[in-house]
């Protein structure tokens, strides 16, 4: 089943460089007393919510490669568990280069991709403009899961908001597959992700 999202590419893109300019920031400002304190997430500190983000870039490109060249999508389990075993100031640090390797995988695709192009997530085959808005939504979550640590006032992106809206609605209009949905535990066992 194909899944496409109606939010213009470049629009995504840009969202994706200011959140991550904004998370670069914010992991930038932070010294590693505070990598240890607990985000809004309970089960993960501040370190782990940005191994989380860089993580999910590394699962991002991965994706990437499999929808260019045709493939299956990847397997996460062996990257979650590379981030999960590295120490704090590592998942901080590593986040930074990760992400910004996987906005200019992203720049590349966008710039030859054509709108046939189809990248396996979950069940689906999506095109970019939807593998761009579902990753928009973590960045612009999760940093809000580490700035409300400190900042209890802090507030998600607005800008991110009505591509989350438009997303949502394409889902749901689209039939699901027809099996029962296979259930996995989180592997990270949060109730965050």
């Amino acid at each position: 089943m194909s899944v496409c999202s109606t939010i213009p590419r470049c629009s995504a893109l840009e969202q994706l460089h200011r959140g991550h300019d904004a998370a670069v920031s914010l992991a930038r400002s932070l010294g590693p007393d505070a990598y240890q304190r607990i985000s809004y997430c309970p089960d993960w500190t501040v370190a782990q919510v940005f191994a989380h983000l860089g993580s999910g870039a590394e699962v991002g490109m991965a994706i990437l490669d499999a929808g260019l060249n045709q493939r299956p999508g990847p397997d996460p389990m062996p990257i979650w568990d590379r981030w999960n075993a590295r120490p704090p100031g590592e998942m901080v640090n590593d986040f930074i280069d990760t992400n910004g390797r996987y906005l200019e995988a992203l720049d590349r695709v966008a710039a030859t991709d054509s709108s046939a192009s189809r990248f396996p997530f979950h069940t689906y085959q999506i095109d970019l403009a939807t593998h761009l808005t579902f990753r928009l939504s973590e960045p612009a979550i999760h940093t809000w899961d580490i700035r409300v640590a400190f900042q209890a006032a802090a507030e998600i992106d607005a800008d991110a908001a009505p591509s989350w809206s438009t997303l949502t609605r394409s889902i749901c209009s689209a039939p699901g597959p027809t099996r029962e949905p296979r259930r996995r535990s989180d592997p990270h066992g949060s109730r965050c992700g």
